[in-house]
């Protein structure tokens, strides 16, 4: 994947038909691999981020593009090219925290979901360790023993185990709400750490965060995008 160039036109979203939250919006990221959402709680983030994503209860009008600086071609907006990385964290208690970071193959274009699913058959029981094998020792240890269960990690490592099963689904567009919320200033160094990988292999990632912790993301080019709300 090349650099991912993100284009808004005329992008609008409300709760209701024809009650847009915000002014049409325009904007292109050509030269870019990164933009941050700053403002106050409430201010309507995340609002913003679940509209790019699609979200069911959010309607838009407008066009969002993403187009591949190498292959030149447009994507349609959808859940395939946007993965969205909620605020609240998600327990899906029947797994492990191997298992919730390796499983993020079956929804990834690169194995497809009858490939992984093979994959899983012919591995056993313990299919998820040979995805995590080629995996940076740094970035999992924060997560070990990884045979627990997910439920006994706390928010912020859950938040961060989230980030790093971004890996597998390579995903066009990355949207994070609020990534960093209740990390430790270890914990938050690797994860920004782990974001400036992202960038070198050529995602595009949206950050929220009110408290601008990304400032400290190494080789990150901050934008701001300027929203304007309407008045409710």
């Amino acid at each position: 994947m090349g650099a991912i160039h993100l284009s808004f036109h005329d992008f609008t979203f409300g709760y209701r038909r024809n009650s847009p939250l915000c002014l049409p919006y325009s904007a292109e990221f050509s030269d870019h691999n990164c933009a941050a959402l700053s403002g106050p709680n409430g201010c309507g983030k995340s609002t913003f981020l679940k509209a790019m994503a699609g979200s069911d209860n959010i309607r838009t009008a407008g066009s969002i593009r993403v187009r591949s600086g190498v292959s030149d071609a447009c994507y349609r907006l959808g859940r395939r090219n946007f993965v969205y990385v909620p605020q609240d964290a998600i327990v899906i208690s029947d797994l492990s925290v191997g298992e919730f970071i390796a499983s993020a193959v079956l929804s990834s274009s690169r194995t497809g979901l009858f490939g992984a699913l093979r994959s899983t058959f012919q591995s056993g029981k313990n299919w998820w360790r040979r995805e995590l094998a080629a995996r940076e020792e740094q970035y999992l240890e924060p997560l070990r023993p990884i045979e627990q269960p997910l439920c006994n990690l706390n928010e912020a490592r859950l938040r961060y185990a989230a980030l790093v099963r971004l890996d597998a689904i390579q995903p066009a567009v990355a949207l994070l709400d609020e990534p960093f919320e209740g990390m430790g200033s270890d914990l938050c160094g690797l994860s920004l750490k782990w974001l400036g990988v992202s960038l070198s292999r050529g995602w595009f990632l949206v950050i929220s965060d009110h408290q601008r912790r990304f400032i400290g993301m190494p080789g990150l080019r901050h934008i701001e995008a300027k929203v304007e709300w309407l008045e409710q």
